[in-house]
């Protein structure tokens, strides 16, 4: 098992967690169909090879942006990160009916302040979690 810790002051972000794998993905329970599915199961963490997020940068087509923020977040479900909270610029947690992590990252270390991740879990977009930074956050020991 592993968890998460803020790279700024060393807090614990997550529970214990197992990487992901296909067999928990298959057997993840579905949702509503006006809720967001969640990236991974609780439990688990996965990794986004891609860039998230903020700031949006020129794409491939003229008039098309794309997320330039880090590549290489740990993702986790929502109620996976225990010590975070809000952050305090309200442009920051944009959204219909949550938090659509357009603007950067929105959550931070409940310890020291630091900005940590980005909670997705608005009704529009396709995958509801937390995208932490991985300049942000650092894993803890692997337990058995």
């Amino acid at each position: 098992m592993t968890h998460f810790l803020c790279r700024a002051c060393g807090a614990r972000l997550t529970a214990d967690l197992r990487p992901v794998t296909d067999a928990d993905r298959a057997a993840a329970p579905t949702v509503r169909p006006e809720e967001p599915t969640p990236s991974v199961p609780v439990g688990t963490f996965g990794m986004d090879p891609e860039p998230f997020g903020a700031p949006w940068v020129p794409g491939p087509s003229a008039g098309v942006r794309v997320a330039g923020g880090p590549a290489g977040c740990v993702v986790v479900h929502p109620a996976e990160a225990l010590a975070v909270r809000r952050h305090h610029d309200g442009y920051r947690l944009a959204g219909c009916c949550g938090r659509d992590g357009m603007q950067g990252p929105n959550l931070l270390c409940d310890a020291c302040g630091a900005e940590v991740g980005t909670l997705r879990d608005d009704c529009w977009v396709d995958e509801s979690g937390v995208w932490l930074d991985p300049g942000a956050v650092v894993a803890g020991p692997t337990l058995p």
